[in-house]
């Protein structure tokens, strides 16, 4: 069963300098279990492709089909993609420093999901954040709760 499936995707971005195609016509396809890799040079629009996706790229014009579990992500209203976003489908940023908020613990910030995506209360928000850093092998979950991104 296709989980996703991505047909004539583009991305244009309007500069005073005229448009800049960022994504020309791809397509693509996942299986629900499946994985992809997107692999490319250095702007050749893998981020702004799955961006595109998430409605995360500001400022562009992006034209194609997107469907996920049959709804199409590119015509989503902002509040129905805003509750998919994290809870069913979400993007693992290359830049980590651009992946977490300097001013705010890495704790308060991934516990952000549980508190957007579950009814979850403030302990049980602090305590699903703690074992999801021991799941993935995290040494001392509380001190990278407590830790800022540039103290990791």
């Amino acid at each position: 069963m296709t989980l996703l499936d991505v047909q004539n995707l583009t991305v244009d971005f309007h500069t005073v300098d005229g448009v800049v195609r960022a994504v020309r016509n791809t397509s693509f396809s996942v299986a629900a279990g499946q994985t992809l890799g997107v692999v490319g040079e250095s702007g050749s629009g893998k981020s702004v492709t799955v961006q595109s996706l998430l409605g995360l790229a500001r400022g562009a014009t992006v034209t194609g089909t997107a469907k996920f579990n049959g709804a199409d992500l590119l015509t989503m209203k902002p509040d129905d993609l805003r509750r998919i976003r994290g809870a069913e489908i979400g993007m693992v940023f290359q830049d980590p420093l651009q992946a977490f908020n300097p001013v705010f613990t890495v704790g308060f910030q991934t516990g952000e999901v549980f508190k957007y995506h579950t009814k979850l209360s403030a302990a049980e928000i602090r305590q699903n954040t703690l074992d999801l850093f021991a799941r993935v092998g995290l040494d001392d979950p509380m001190r990278v709760f407590k830790s800022y991104p540039h103290q990791l």
